[in-house]
């Protein structure tokens, strides 16, 4: 037997192979300390995250219903909502549409966008209820508004 071959045998004459029961205990617990440490951090991201794209979409909203303001002289009709930005109203025969290049999406939270018009802070509102669906709240269940 070769000087290599000897030195890995373990003290009977056996190659050791794979890890012991402590060596496996040890790994796990760092590994839950970790996840234990990270998973909130990340989870709290994750709110944040959707927060800041309900606010990008109500300002691309926003944005797409000044310029529908440009081209016909008022906003969308209360009724016609949110969708007259994809699809021609109808009664509007000054339509320059889509102002949208997409159909209008639901909030980051499964729900449709609120609109007013007219408006109870300006000529119109757009808003989501945030996360809880409700009006008000704080934190993630905040409502993100055009006003």
């Amino acid at each position: 037997m070769s000087a290599p071959s000897r030195a890995r045998r373990g003290a009977a004459g056996r190659i050791p192979s794979g890890f012991t029961l402590l060596e496996l205990l040890v790994v796990m617990v760092i590994i839950g300390l970790l996840a234990g440490y990270v998973g909130p951090r990340y989870f709290a991201q994750v709110g944040k995250s959707e927060t800041k794209a309900a606010m990008a979409q109500v300002d691309a909203f926003t944005k797409a219903l000044d310029q529908y303001r440009l081209d016909t002289g008022h906003y969308p009709a209360g009724d016609a909502g949110l969708a007259a930005l994809v699809t021609k109203p109808a009664n509007e025969p000054k339509w320059n549409g889509p102002y949208l290049n997409k159909a209008v999406p639901q909030d980051p939270w499964g729900r449709a966008y609120q609109y007013r018009q007219p408006g109870q802070h300006g000529e119109v509102d757009v808003f989501s209820w945030g996360k809880d669906g409700q009006p008000g709240g704080t934190g993630d269940a905040a409502d993100v508004t055009s006003w």
